[in-house]
């Protein structure tokens, strides 16, 4: 998956750079990074690399802790939070994000930790409950 995002993002980037017949690799290799650096930072694309958007009928708190339990770092990580995101636009209901916290229990979304943006129409009523008129729950 992460390859055909790269190769899209080249064709992206080819289509926009001008490239002149006999240019070497590095000359190549500055221009593209010019034209990104206009376009979108090394940053942005570090963050995306770590982004996992993942769209469904019905999200459960099992699934959320099972998530965070396949990525957990306990050298890294302190704990994980799922956020609900109010006051969105769009075909679902809910977008719930996924988030590490660092050992100084700041979101980890610099793209130095995987985290996961969930679109759904309906949380289970574990997940529910878990919420109870909050926008964050703390994994430990």
């Amino acid at each position: 998956m992460k390859d055909k995002l790269l190769e899209e993002l080249l064709k992206e980037l080819l289509k926009v750079v001008k490239v002149k017949a006999g240019e070497s690799a590095e000359e190549v290799l500055k221009i593209i990074k010019e034209h990104l650096s206009d376009a979108i930072s090394l940053e942005n694309i570090k963050e995306a690399w770590n982004l996992e958007e993942i769209k469904t009928e019905e999200l459960s708190l099992e699934k959320c802790i099972s998530l965070v339990k396949k990525e957990f770092n306990q050298k890294l990580h302190s704990s994980a939070c799922i956020l609900n995101k109010k006051d969105i636009d769009g075909k679902y209901k809910f977008e719930i994000h996924i988030c590490f916290l660092d050992k100084n229990n700041e979101p980890m979304l610099k793209g130095n930790a995987k985290h996961w943006i969930v679109y759904t129409n309906k949380l289970d009523s574990s997940l529910l409950n878990q919420f109870a008129g909050k926008d964050m729950i703390l994994l430990k």
